[in-house]
């Protein structure tokens, strides 16, 4: 329950401490922190779709309401813990530790729709295809490194 909320951002933050001595000289990840970090892309291109995102909060109400907020999931302490980390590592971290009491219990796709949701949340711009469902391909996409 909220367990998890908190163990989510000791997590992040953890990482984002790690990570940022791997930060490159303009403050976003160095380019060997994850593979394919050449073409990597950010949130701001339009990585989902509004329809993708409507089906994730209709899975968030129904999955994880009941313990978290969505604002647990967005502003700028959630921004702040994120920036210049991979979306993959989020999905990563919500498809194998949520929900909790049947951690891994929603599909692939809901998991990738619960993530549009949440960018949406953050007024990350919507684009032309999904957020895919598979941690490897949103690897390849980061969210915006720290404002200078």
């Amino acid at each position: 329950m909220r367990v998890a909320a908190i163990a989510l951002g000791v997590l992040a933050a953890g990482c984002a401490s790690a990570a940022s001595g791997l930060s490159g000289a303009d403050g976003g990840p160095a380019a060997d922190t994850s593979r394919g970090a050449a073409s990597a892309r950010t949130v701001l291109a339009g990585v989902y779709t509004g329809e993708q995102a409507t089906r994730g909060q209709q899975d968030f109400q129904q999955s994880c309401a009941s313990c978290h907020a969505v604002s647990e999931f967005s502003g700028p302490i959630f921004q702040r813990i994120w920036a210049g980390r991979a979306v993959g590592e989020m999905y990563e971290f919500v498809s194998t530790m949520m929900p909790d009491g049947d951690p891994g219990g929603l599909t692939p796709q809901e998991y990738a729709d619960i993530l549009a949701y949440f960018l949406r949340q953050n007024q990350y711009p919507t684009g032309g295809a999904e957020l895919p469902a598979d941690a490897a391909a949103l690897r390849g996409i980061l969210f915006p490194g720290p404002a200078r």
